[in-house]
Order: structure tokens, then C-alpha cells, then sequence
């Protein structure tokens, strides 16, 4: 199974393959139980998202060039970009939340 930042986008079916692993985390990131508070693991996890979003960024930036003349491709390539930038925004504002939510927990205990 190949993840997102695995893929090497050199045809069409790549820049598909490339969309529905970007749907997928998009999917994920709305999943049930990833509350405010995030354990270790699940930052760890959204952070390694964080570096195949940066990966795929550049797959599918260098892919535009190569599909200059493929419309429909082409715009697939720039609505999983835009789609990439709010992911990853996303994901950012997750992590940041969660951390200080940590840390305010963490005082209100010491408080106690």
C-alpha cells in the first residue's frame, strides 16, 4: 500500500491515486474520536501527515508542467493542491489546539 508522499505522479491514474489519498485524509481528519485533546500518538501521526502533504505539494506542483496541455488533469492537480492547503492548515490549527489545551490542563492540575 503506498502512502500519500509515496506517490511519484507520472501519468493521470498517478494524479487520481494522488486525489483519493488527499480525500482520505481529509476524510480522517473528521473522524470520530479525534477530539480536541490528542494523545501522543495521534500528533505524531497528524505531524507525519504534515511531511507527506509537503511531499505531494511538490509531486503535484512539478506535475502541472507535465500536464500544461491535459485541462481536466491539470485542474485536478490544482483543486488537490488547494485542497492540500486546507488540509494542512487544518491539521496545524488541530496540533496547536490541542497543545495548548494540554498545557492549560496541565496548569489547572497543578492548581489542584
Amino acid at each position: 500500500m503506498k502512502y500519500l508522499g509515496d506517490i511519484k505522479i507520472q501519468t493521470a491514474a498517478d494524479v487520481n491515486e494522488a486525489l483519493d489519498h488527499i480525500m482520505g485524509l481529509e476524510n480522517g481528519l473528521n473522524a470520530v474520536g479525534i477530539g480536541p485533546i490528542m494523545h501522543g500518538w495521534m500528533e505524531t501521526r497528524l505531524k507525519r501527515n504534515l511531511e507527506w502533504i509537503s511531499t505531494s505539494r511538490k509531486e503535484l506542483q512539478d506535475a502541472k508542467d507535465m500536464f500544461k496541455n491535459d485541462f481536466e488533469t491539470k485542474k485536478k492537480i490544482e483543486d488537490g493542491l488547494n485542497k492540500l492547503h486546507t488540509i494542512e492548515s487544518r491539521i496545524q490549527d488541530m496540533i496547536r489546539r490541542s497543545e495548548v489545551l494540554k498545557a492549560k490542563q496541565g496548569q489547572k492540575n497543578a492548581n489542584h
